[in-house]
């Protein structure tokens, strides 16, 4: 990534609404395939990861179910699945195969796509704390951003 998209980046984070001002939808499982089937999202975590100096990642969701995942110098492929209680899931390859599955339930507010892990208090459809997101992004190309990080 140039210096030059990342100033881009960090400006339109900076610049976009806050994040307690915004209205949350969360996608069910028709939703998640239209919104992740072919595209690539641009996206970041709430805190750095072990793997990588950056919370920037980059996650191309191809139409067949499988995934190509790009964090820092970190690269993974693997594969993408809906299931049936409206999240989305990933299974990332590892020396062994397959990892195990990491499932998500997806929040859209302004074009910007939020997820939440399993938590006992998601079972209620919301999430305790919109602000608690594990990771957040943009569909490529959609000339959206999320809304400047909530500390």
């Amino acid at each position: 990534m140039s210096v030059k998209t990342i100033i881009l980046m960090c400006a339109a984070l900076t610049l976009a609404a806050p994040v307690s001002a915004t209205e949350y939808t969360r996608l069910n499982a028709k939703q998640l395939t239209k919104h992740y089937a072919g595209q690539t999202e641009l996206g970041e975590y709430s805190n750095y990861t072990s793997r990588s100096d950056t919370v920037m990642y980059t996650e191309i969701h191809n139409e067949d179910g499988t995934i190509a995942y790009k964090e820092g110098d970190f690269s993974s492929t693997g594969i993408w699945y809906v299931t049936e209680k409206d999240q989305i899931c990933y299974r990332y390859n590892e020396a062994n195969g397959l990892g195990r599955a990491q499932c998500f339930w997806i929040y859209e507010a302004d074009g910007c796509y939020y997820s939440f892990s399993r938590k006992p208090a998601l079972l209620k459809k919301t999430p305790e704390r919109y602000e608690r997101w594990g990771s957040r992004g943009v569909i490529k190309g959609s000339g959206h951003t999320c809304a400047a990080l909530v500390i």
